[in-house]
């Protein structure tokens, strides 16, 4: 997997986890 890619994905990761939604 590409390093922007593990950026973006934990970025919308934390906003996920506000939401209480898990995003792999």
């Amino acid at each position: 997997k590409r390093r922007s890619q593990v950026a973006i994905v934990t970025k919308e990761f934390r906003k996920a986890k506000r939401r209480g939604r898990k995003i792999r």
